[in-house]
């Protein structure tokens, strides 16, 4: 319940009073569900949505990063979603090897939703842009250039889901 006040709070963009009841929230969560739990996750996000909604990136990274636990098991879906707003709000709170980190992650999973759709992508297809874009930018801020990007992200990529590969076989 603290959860869902929050977020209506959130919508209303009382974004303080909507973060004193996503605090509320995950202590709860830690008590009775464990931190990793999907309901923390959940309140996660929107404690990270009304960080960034006040303009603090950096606490919103946190947050988001704390989705990640309780998210892993979800759907492809919910995986590109999440590890984009962590690897997003990392990038604009300026840790650019931990944004680097996570929008590959978003990109393989929002790539493999785009290949085993039945169903219209267009919310992926649209994200798939974003996610290069920004993957872009940290590349060129590292020193890469233009031409190279593509082959970068193919590699990278590729090291990305060979981890997120990994982390599924661990019991």
């Amino acid at each position: 319940l603290l959860t869902d006040r929050g977020i209506c709070k959130e919508y209303l963009g009382e974004h303080d009073e909507a973060l004193q009841d996503f605090r509320s929230a995950i202590a709860i969560h830690g008590k009775i569900l464990g931190s990793d739990s999907r309901h923390a996750a959940n309140t996660y996000f929107w404690m990270g949505m009304s960080y960034m909604g006040g303009g603090n990136a950096s606490e919103a990274a946190v947050c988001f990063e704390k989705t990640i636990p309780g998210m892993r098991c979800g759907v492809a879906g919910d995986k590109w979603k999440m590890y984009w707003n962590a690897g997003y709000s990392f990038q604009q709170s300026g840790d650019y090897e931990k944004a680097k980190e996570y929008l590959l992650k978003a990109y393989v999973h929002n790539q493999a939703v785009i290949k085993e759709a039945t169903a219209f992508v267009d919310e992926e297809r649209r994200y798939e842009v974003e996610i290069k874009e920004a993957l872009r930018a940290i590349y060129e801020m590292e020193g890469g250039n233009r031409r190279s990007f593509e082959r970068w992200l193919r590699r990278e990529a590729k090291k990305a889901e060979n981890e997120e590969k990994q982390y599924e076989k661990l019991p």
